[in-house]
């Protein structure tokens, strides 16, 4: 009997000496409550890692901290939770190792794997977001499943849901990104207002901060490009460069430009394609309304380079260079001090010259034109084109123009005036003294004899004579003749030929009126419309606007806006109604969006909140997150809040349902000027 019950014992201290557990530290009510055989688990604060069985490595310190952590059904191990509450909130039966969380409520929802979330709320809704860095009041907030996102700084990347491959640094850096992805934002509120853009780089503060749903866009600098909501495909690289670019938020334009300075292309709202170099180098025009059309295609590069006028095309080099025509190259200024030479083959050009081709190898080529290209390339010339020089190819010489006409460079000419003769860009010569005074001359005719005064030869002109004086015209029938010549027969023009014009006849057709061998008359004129048969000839809808042309009648616009209103708050109670129907069938928790929204005098905000909820508030906060007002709700199930003028001032709001110290769904509020 003795034997037996030694043996029992040896039993039982064999099975606890196997089963024991080492390196486990428990302190607090709760703490550790179901660990059983997890190694190496440190749990301190009331429930600390209450789930905890089997996992190992894990550090829980705080009220709560842990709690989430179903241990029963999954092995998790290598996890720090520090902080109330943090990853504290209804236990998931999911696989969670190599967290470090930090914070009060810090990853509340989280359950997923390779997370470091550090700062209060921070990454709060985050599930199974998994190799996340979130560090900061509130940052990643509303994180559920995107995932290799890294959002440093208070409120960084808070909207962001499931986007991935983010990175957000700095206070409220990409806070409105919602479901953009590949976006990385350093600097304070560095792309704060980025929705659902994608693959944006913004650098610097406020870089980008209006930014939308652009993409492809990199802004380095100051407030580089921080006006930019929907253009794309924009690089802009200093201190406000680009700064005003698609402010007036049009979708169509501010694509494709190309900025490099400090304020570099400031100026520019809705132009395209343009690429400046140099800082203060920019447009005079803000080409508003050009949507794209204007203020694009431009090229400038140097300091505070200048795209004067509305332009297109065009290119300016130099230090506070201008160019103020379309499809022009200007290099340098037009003052002695901001003026250039420009040399070809030669690294000192001669300051005396506009130009200086130094090479010995090679020749000027200038425009080469026919002779009727020429005279049509003259047509566009006037009195300012003086000195303009084109090679004639037909006579093959250069030709430049004096003002008025083309010169043939090399060919001269010769001209008398009076007793001036004179050749082309040359000298004259006085002819006077050649004269031999044969002025006093004269012919004199007798008979058919011509002789010249002072002079004995005589010439008879008798041979030149052809007696058609003689000449008689005859009328035989319908021929006419003319003594030694022809005929022509005349039936043609009698009144009766192959046509009788006294029977001729009127015919109508149609609103023409037409006589036989005759004109037509139109008398479309003296037809009266016959107004009772008009008919609608369209109908367009544009917008709220609904616009009806009428036959042989002006067209009219009804506004139907009244009509879209009231259709709109219909629906709107629809589907609150279902809604609610949905949220009491489901028990759950809603809050609606407000009406009117936009308001000015007051505003209602509808809810439903079950039974069980034990305490109930909504949090009012303005656009840079300060509370403005907590209004505690006691009912529960259906109810609404209103909100009057008095409560908050112009201006953009979220408002958010707090249940049991949980923040459940935020909206966003507007309030506008009475």
């Amino acid at each position: 009997m003795k034997k037996n019950y030694l043996s029992l014992l040896v039993l039982i201290f064999v099975f606890n000496f196997l089963n024991a557990q080492v390196g486990v530290y428990k302190a607090g009510t709760g703490a550790g409550w179901n660990n059983s055989s997890g190694d190496f688990n440190t749990f301190v604060g009331d429930s600390a890692g209450y789930t905890a069985t089997t996992g190992h490595y894990n550090t829980f310190i705080g009220y709560r901290a842990g709690y989430s952590l179903n241990f029963n059904s999954f092995t998790q191990s290598d996890n720090t939770i520090i902080g109330a509450e943090a990853m504290g909130g209804t236990p998931f039966s999911v696989s969670s190792t190599d967290n470090v969380i930090i914070g009060k409520r810090a990853g509340y929802n989280h359950y997923g794997t390779d997370a470091v979330i550090i700062g209060t709320h921070a990454g709060y809704n985050n599930e199974n977001g998994a190799d996340v860095v979130f560090v900061g009041e509130e940052s990643g907030y509303s994180n559920t499943t995107g995932d290799d996102n890294v959002f440093i700084g208070e409120d960084a990347g808070y909207s962001n849901t499931e986007a991935s491959d983010n990175t957000f640094v700095g206070n409220q850096s990409g806070k409105m990104n919602t479901t953009g992805y590949k976006n990385a934002f350093f600097g304070n509120e560095a792309g704060w207002d980025n929705t659902t853009g994608y693959r944006n780089t913004f650098i610097g503060d406020s870089a980008g901060i209006d930014g939308s749903i652009g993409h492809h866009n990199t802004f380095l600098g100051q407030a580089a490009g921080s006006c930019t909501e929907y253009a794309s495909y924009n690089t802009f690289v200093g201190s406000r460069a680009g700064w005003e670019n698609n402010r007036t938020n049009e979708t169509n334009n501010a694509n494709y430009n190309t900025y490099l300075g400090y304020e570099t292309g400031y100026t520019n709202r809705e132009g395209q394609y343009n690429v400046l170099l140099g800082a203060k180098t920019d447009f005079s025009s803000t080409a508003m309304g050009g949507n794209g059309s204007t203020n694009s295609y431009n090229i400038g590069i140097g300091y505070d380079a200048l795209i004067n006028g509305e332009r297109v095309y065009s290119c300016v080099i130099g230090s506070n260079a201008r160019v103020s025509s379309n499809n022009s190259f200007v290099i340098g200024g037009t003052t002695p001090v901001t003026r250039m030479s420009v040399g070809i083959g030669t690294d000192t050009p001669d300051q005396d010259a506009s130009i200086e081709l130094a090479e010995n190898d090679k020749g000027f080529l200038i425009n080469r034109l026919s002779n009727s290209e020429k005279t049509t390339f003259a047509t566009a010339l006037n009195a300012s084109d003086e000195g303009m020089m084109v090679y004639d190819s037909t006579s093959q010489h250069l030709s430049i123009w004096n003002g008025s006409q083309w010169l043939l460079s090399g060919v001269q000419n010769l001209t008398l005036s009076s007793n001036i003769l004179s050749i082309t860009d040359g000298n004259s010569v006085n002819l006077s003294s050649y004269l031999d005074n044969t002025d006093a001359q004269d012919l004199d005719l007798s008979g058919n004899i011509l002789s010249l005064t002072n002079d004995g030869t005589t010439v008879d002109l008798s041979g030149y004579l052809d007696n058609t004086d003689t000449q008689n015209l005859s009328f035989t029938g319908t021929s006419l003749s003319i003594d030694n010549g022809n005929t022509i027969d005349l039936v043609s023009l009698q009144d009766g030929y192959e046509a009788n014009t006294d029977e001729q006849t009127l015919a109508l057709s149609g609103t023409d009126l037409s006589i036989s061998n005759g004109n037509s008359i139109d008398l479309s004129s003296l037809v009266t419309t016959n107004t009772d048969e008009q008919d609608l000839v369209s109908a367009i809808l544009t917008g709220s606007v609904l616009e009806i042309d009428i036959e042989n009648g002006s067209s009219v616009s009804v506004d139907l806006s009244p009509l879209l209103t009231d259709l709109e708050a219909r629906v709107t109670a629809l589907e609150d109604a279902a809604g609610l129907a949905n949220n009491k069938a489901n028990n759950k928790a809603v809050i609606y969006q407000n009406n009117p929204n936009p308001y000015k005098k007051e505003t209602s905000i509808g809810y439903y909140i079950p039974e069980n909820v034990r305490t109930a508030s909504l949090l009012i906060t303005n656009i840079q997150g300060v509370v403005i007002r907590e209004i505690p709700i006691h009912n529960r199930k259906s109810g609404s809040i209103i909100i009057d003028k008095s409560t908050t001032v112009a201006g953009t709001y979220f408002y958010t349902l707090v249940l049991d110290d949980k923040r459940l769904e935020s909206k966003i509020m507007i309030k506008v000027e009475n």
